[in-house]
């Protein structure tokens, strides 16, 4: 009786175990980029054709890891908008010429 790795092994000449191979690999370096985990399947269908013969699907599909984004703080408008800047704080160019903000003296 075969077993699984018959079936890897022998799949169009290797390209199934190539594919494997090549998956495994990459979802490794993946996961010890992003410090998260994944998964690696290889989905078998089987379809009798008669006679003892099979039809035989194979696929490889991976879930790596994806790059995490830090979060960023935006301020609401009041009008259903987010900015980066928070409208309510004054813009120090607004106190140019104004005579109760004094100049740092570094001497």
């Amino acid at each position: 009786m075969a077993d699984i790795m018959d079936l890897i092994e022998g799949y169009r000449d290797g390209l199934l175990l190539m594919r494997l191979n090549s998956a495994y690999s990459e979802l490794v370096e993946a996961c010890e980029d992003q410090e998260l985990g994944g998964s690696l399947t290889m989905k078998v269908d089987l379809k009798p054709k008669g006679d003892g013969v099979y039809a035989v699907h194979a696929s490889v599909t991976s879930k790596t890891p994806q790059p995490q984004l830090k979060p960023a703080m935006f301020f609401s408008d009041g009008a259903g908008n987010l900015a980066r800047r928070d409208a309510r704080q004054t813009d120090i160019e607004d106190f140019t010429g104004d005579d109760t903000v004094t100049p740092l003296n570094r001497t």
